[in-house]
C-alpha cells in the first residue's frame, strides 16, 4: 500500500508513515517519517512532528552515521516542545556519540547544550551544570559561531535556576553580545529573556515590559518557544519571586493560551502544574485540585501512588505509536528524587536535588 500511495500526487506523507508502519516495511517508515516530520515541523505541529520522527527514529540505525546522528537531533528538538525530555534526553545522547565519533565539533557543543537543558527539565541539576560548562569549553576552542553564543546563553539558563543572578546576568550579556555581533536574532532574543527574568527577581520595574516587548517579537518572527518562555517567565516570577498573585493571575491565563494554541505540550503542562500552585496559594481549592489532576491526565500519565507512571501499553504494544525508544540504550540516569507533592510530570523539582541552593530559580521550568 505505501509503494502505491507514494505515486499519488498530493498525498499526505504522515498517511504513508500509517501504512508503512503497518505492512512493517522499515525502510518506508524510515524513508516517510522524516518527510512527514518535516512538514509537520514547519507547520509547527509538534506533536505530530515527534510522532513522525519517532517512527523513522526506531530505523535510525540503517542510516549513515551522519543522517542518523541529524534524524535523532531534529527527534529531539521536537520531543522537547512536546514534554517527552527523557527521550528527548536519549536521542541527544546518542546524537553526541555520534558527533563525536566524527570529529564535528560545533554539533558536539550543540548537543551537549541540549543535554545540560533536557537534564535540567528531566531533574539532573549537576548533570545539566557539567554539560553546559563541556559545551563552552568544546566550543570556545573554535570560532565564534550562533553554537557558541547559545552555549553561553545556556549557562546564564542554569544560573538563574538557581537564582545566581549576578551570572545569568553576566553570562546573558555576554550571549547577547555575541549573537548581535554574528547577526543571530533568536540567540539574542534567547539571552535577553534570560537577562530580564533575572532582573524582574531583583526587582526591576522596566523588566516586565521588556518581557513583554520580548514575547511580541519573537512571535512576531515565529519563534513560538521563545515567546512562550518570555510570557511563562514573566508569569512565574510575578507569582513565585514577587509574590503579587492577583497580577500573576491572568499572565498565567495568557501563557497557557499561547502554548495551547502552538501546540507547545511541554510548558503547557509545566504550567499547568504552576497554575495549581498558583490556585492554591489563593485559596482557588477546587481551582488548583482541577489543574492538579488535568496535568497528568494531558500528560498521558496516570496517578500511581507517590509518583505518576506513564499510560502506555508495554514495549510492542499495539497502538499506533511506538513505546519504546530502540534506537539507543535505556538512560543511564533512571532514579531521580520525585517531590511528594509535584503535580509538574515534565519538569524537575528544584528542592529534590542537593546542589541547588534554593529551593527554585525564579519562574521554575521556563526560564
Amino acid at each position: 500500500m505505501p509503494g502505491v500511495l507514494a505515486w499519488v500526487p498530493g498525498v499526505d506523507p504522515g498517511r504513508l508513515v500509517h501504512h508503512a508502519r503497518l505492512a512493517g516495511d522499515a525502510d518506508a517508515v524510515l524513508r516517510h517519517g522524516q518527510v512527514a516530520g518535516d512538514s509537520a515541523a514547519r507547520q509547527g505541529a509538534h506533536r505530530e512532528a515527534a510522532r513522525h520522527y519517532r517512527a523513522a527514529a526506531d530505523h535510525a540505525d540503517r542510516l549513515p552515521e551522519p543522517q542518523r546522528a541529524e534524524l535523532l537531533e531534529r527527534y529531539a528538538s521536537e520531543a522537547h516542545l512536546t514534554g517527552r525530555n527523557e527521550e528527548a534526553l536519549q536521542a541527544r545522547e546518542t546524537a553526541l556519540t555520534i558527533r563525536e565519533a566524527l570529529g564535528q565539533p560545533e554539533l558536539v557543543g550543540e548537543n551537549l547544550r541540549w543535554i545540560s537543558r533536557l537534564s535540567w527539565w528531566t531533574g539532573r541539576v549537576a548533570h545539566a551544570r557539567d554539560a553546559a560548562a563541556r559545551a563552552v569549553a568544546v566550543l570556545e576552542a573554535g570560532p565564534a559561531t550562533r553554537q557558541l553564543a547559545m552555549a553561553y546563553s545556556n549557562q546564564a539558563q542554569v544560573h538563574v535556576t538557581t537564582h545566581e543572578l549576578d551570572e545569568a546576568i553576566a553570562w546573558g550579556e555576554r550571549a547577547r553580545s555575541l549573537a548581535e555581533q554574528l547577526g543571530d536574532d533568536a540567540t539574542a532574543i534567547h539571552a535577553s529573556i534570560t537577562v530580564r527574568t533575572a532582573r524582574l527577581a531583583e526587582g526591576d520595574p522596566g523588566a516586565p515590559a521588556a518581557l513583554e516587548k520580548a514575547h511580541e517579537w519573537a512571535s512576531a518572527h515565529g519563534l513560538v518557544d521563545h515567546a512562550a518562555r518570555a510570557l511563562q517567565n514573566l508569569a512565574m516570577v510575578t507569582a513565585d519571586e514577587l509574590a503579587e498573585y492577583a497580577a500573576a493571575a491572568p499572565l498565567v491565563d495568557r501563557a497557557l493560551h499561547y502554548e495551547q494554541e502552538h501546540d507547545l505540550d511541554g510548558t503547557y503542562l509545566y504550567m499547568l502544574g504552576s497554575r495549581a500552585k498558583l490556585r492554591l496559594e489563593r485559596c482557588d481549592w477546587s481551582g488548583a485540585l482541577a489543574d492538579a489532576d488535568a496535568t497528568p491526565v494531558r500528560s498521558g500519565r496516570r496517578r500511581g501512588g507517590a509518583a505518576e507512571q506513564w499510560h502506555r501499553p508495554p514495549c510492542g504494544g499495539g497502538g499506533e505509536e511506538p513505546t519504546c525508544p530502540t534506537w539507543t540504550h535505556p538512560p543511564k540516569h533512571t532514579a531521580r528524587a520525585m517531590s511528594p507533592v509535584s503535580t509538574t510530570p515534565t519538569a524537575p523539582t528544584m528542592a529534590t536535588s542537593p546542589t541547588s541552593p534554593r529551593s527554585h530559580g525564579p519562574a521554575g521550568g521556563g526560564l
